[in-house]
């Protein structure tokens, strides 16, 4: 059974995280977005352009793909990179040369999802795969991001923000390369959140599970439409616009869900301050 942290939970946005409430607003704002053409990447672009940024850079690997999401959204740039490719230190974006110091917000939100099998049945190729995507390809981007603030403390806040899944911690059968790979992207950023917080404290690392959405992904991995109650995608879309507002600082570091009621969490904060594991992926020895 899952635990939740709050008592209200939510399957679509609401006023809290309504990307046009002034409280979320990213007016001024350049957003990156990998795999921003489909799925819940394109879908908080959408938020994002809702909240007012001023710019949005879809990142993907099919350019016919970036060139229809791209048509769908006005405020956008849409840039063929695939993130498996390491990058120029600074350079968010190798085509047009994009100065990874001039973006707000880092969204990692490319995800490869192998079809269910066993775990002994993975072959190799579909296990890199998984790790070349959903580890290397997103820590490329996130160092290409970052690395440009190290020599100096950034003036504004810097955030990445890590789509990540309830399969980090709960053991799902068939799914154990998606799975694992994508704990260990979330454990790599809770250790960068942790070798940052002293000195940049503006860097802000949000990692989140974004409910259960019925993307493409799901559909080609086998889901059936009907195979439970899909959350609704304006749900991820809006809470990932909602952690790059003040108000969601004290999150920094931590593993939350999108389901979570925003207003329930505030609330929580003095109890966040002082319990260092909640909301931390880790080891319960049941004492």
């Amino acid at each position: 059974m899952i635990k939740h942290l709050t008592k209200t939970l939510h399957r679509t946005a609401y006023t809290a995280i309504d990307p046009t409430n002034p409280s979320n607003s990213a007016t001024g704002k350049t957003i990156v977005i990998s795999s921003g053409a489909t799925g819940i990447g394109f879908a908080i672009a959408h938020a994002f352009v809702a909240a007012g940024a001023s710019v949005v850079v879809l990142l993907a690997r099919r350019a016919e793909a970036l060139d229809e999401a791209a048509g769908k959204l006005p405020a956008t740039e849409a840039v063929f990179q695939d993130v498996r490719r390491r990058l120029n230190e600074g350079t968010l974006a190798s085509e047009d040369e994009k100065d990874a110091a001039d973006v707000d917000v880092l969204v990692t939100s490319a995800a490869y999802f192998a079809p269910h099998a066993l775990s002994l049945d993975f072959s190799p190729d579909r296990l890199r795969e998984s790790f070349d995507t959903n580890v290397l390809g997103n820590m490329n981007l996130v160092r290409a991001f970052l690395r440009p603030e190290m020599p100096h403390m950034p003036f504004q806040p810097v955030i990445v923000l890590d789509v990540s899944s309830i399969t980090t911690y709960t053991v799902v059968p068939g799914v154990s390369a998606y799975g694992s790979s994508k704990l260990a992207f979330t454990r790599l950023m809770a250790h960068l959140q942790s070798e940052v917080s002293s000195s940049f404290p503006k860097i802000r690392v949000h990692s989140f599970h974004p409910g259960a959405i019925y993307t493409p992904a799901m559909q080609k991995t086998g889901f059936a439409s009907d195979f439970i109650k899909w959350d609704d995608e304006s749900l991820p879309a809006g809470f990932a616009v909602w952690l790059t507002s003040p108000a969601a600082a004290f999150l920094r570091g931590r593993f939350v869900f999108a389901a979570w009621d925003v207003d329930e969490m505030v609330a929580m904060k003095e109890r966040f301050e002082s319990e260092p594991g909640l909301c931390r992926i880790g080891l319960d020895v049941g004492l």
